[in-house]
């Protein structure tokens, strides 16, 4: 586990490969990792409990992988996109489960790379932020998001009350696709910095994207 998050905390300020989330998510969903993140993510300590969906296929030699639903023709809803969605989320939270020591440990001791507490402390404050950005664009008003990197002033300041937050809105993020309107609006974008403009949908399945390049 420990492997795994610092890993991920390198992958993110050093090696991080562009994930594309599409708003038609549905259609198609690309998702490039890169190898080192491909190995870590399916090893041994969490693709054993969290396969890879067996829609996945590698798309190139740089760890592309394409989802190719077999029926969806129209557009997911967050119901469809959910449980790899939760999946991503649950898989992050085993990972963060470590010692306080641990979670303070600087990759390679150095203090500009992010530890372990510090990926966990965004990705809170992501997760908040994003919920409010999803609500509001399925409603047609559109919320902004946090800057990229973002880590709010006022975390929690141990590993333990950190992730026991990100549990707490993890379960609230999950019912997110039951407090939906009846007819969402699609139109309706927020714009991310690498990824463009993305709707409702979009900001859904990007935090499972967002869990994995973590």
């Amino acid at each position: 586990r420990v492997r795994l998050a610092e890993a991920a905390a390198q992958r993110a300020h050093r090696h991080g490969r562009t994930v594309e989330i599409l708003n038609d998510i549905g259609t198609d969903e690309i998702a490039e990792v890169g190898e080192e993140a491909d190995l870590d993510l399916h090893g041994p300590s969490i693709g054993a409990e969290s396969p890879r969906p067996a829609s996945y296929t590698r798309r190139d030699e740089e760890g592309a992988m394409t989802q190719q639903p077999d029926t969806m023709s129209e557009p997911a809803s967050l119901f469809d996109l959910w449980p790899q969605v939760i999946e991503r989320r649950a898989a992050f939270l085993r990972a963060i489960d470590v010692t306080e020591e641990q979670a303070r440990q600087h990759p390679g001791g150095k203090p500009e790379e992010w530890c372990i507490l510090q990926v966990a402390q965004h990705v809170l404050g992501w997760t908040l932020n994003v919920e409010q950005v999803i609500e509001e664009a399925a409603a047609g008003r559109p919320e902004p998001k946090h800057p990229r990197g973002h880590i709010p002033s006022g975390s929690p300041e141990t590993i333990a009350e950190v992730r026991t937050a990100l549990i707490r809105a993890s379960i609230a993020f999950a019912t997110l696709p039951e407090r939906m309107p009846a007819e969402p609006n699609a139109g309706v974008t927020v714009a991310h910095e690498v990824y463009g403009d993305l709707n409702y949908r979009g900001w859904f399945a990007r935090c499972g994207a967002h869990d994995l390049d973590h």
